[in-house]
């Protein structure tokens, strides 16, 4: 902040705002900790019975690299593991979670009466997660850890090429190691961009001003 000002731009001249999710769902706390519950594990069951003894090893040197105790970690499966690793590199680099461009746009849409809406509900978002085999828990976990090595570096870039529209660019920091992980690109992106394309066509048809607002990620590469 401030934003560039084509942000402010597309917002002035919008009649609605459109984001991944409903406004309002990440200050949700039921829905903080039904994300909780699902990323779990219940009774004896716990990480090192689903993932390789090598990944396992990385998650402890994690853990003690950041102050978490290895027995904090290993009730958590690795997608819901993979979001928190994420969730806290980030903020050490002071990316702060409610500094988000969306919950920027979503309190100022509230304030004006701007209508605003999500192109997925919260529980379909969860399902991906929840659906995922073991194998690709531990691919996404993966991903994560070679994503952090490399994050204090590429932020500053991701932040420069997000800020001046430089999609090939984000798409090359982003999706660098995307073609070790089809499956995962097809399931979190490439999947829920084509289901997109349907709402955004009527918005289209009945000539309706919106700005849509998701995940950079979303915006490069091919699909």
């Amino acid at each position: 902040y401030p934003l560039p000002a084509v942000f402010d731009q597309a917002y002035a001249n919008s009649d609605k705002v459109v984001f991944e999710l409903p406004p309002g769902s990440d200050s949700d706390g039921a829905i903080a900790l039904r994300m909780r519950q699902m990323g779990s594990y219940s009774g004896d069951d716990e990480l090192g019975q689903h993932i390789s003894e090598g990944t396992m090893k990385k998650v402890v040197a994690w853990g003690a690299k950041n102050g978490f105790a290895a027995s904090s970690l290993t009730k958590l499966r690795p997608w819901f593991l993979a979001l928190t690793i994420a969730a806290i590199e980030y903020q050490q680099l002071g990316a702060a979670p409610d500094h988000g461009v969306d919950q920027h746009f979503e309190l100022r849409a509230k304030e004006d009466g701007k209508p605003s809406e999500g192109l997925e509900s919260v529980e379909f978002q969860l399902s991906i997660f929840a659906k995922l085999s073991d194998q690709l828990q531990e691919e996404l976990l993966l991903q994560t850890f070679t994503e952090a090595e490399t994050i204090a570096k590429d932020f500053h870039d991701l932040t420069a090429g997000w800020r001046t529209g430089d999609v090939a660019k984000l798409h090359e920091l982003l999706f660098r190691d995307a073609d070790k992980y089809p499956q995962l690109m097809e399931d979190f992106l490439l999947k829920r961009n084509k289901t997109w394309i349907a709402p955004l066509i009527k918005y289209l048809e009945k000539g309706a001003r919106v700005m849509v607002l998701v995940g950079a990620g979303h915006l490069g590469g091919k699909g």
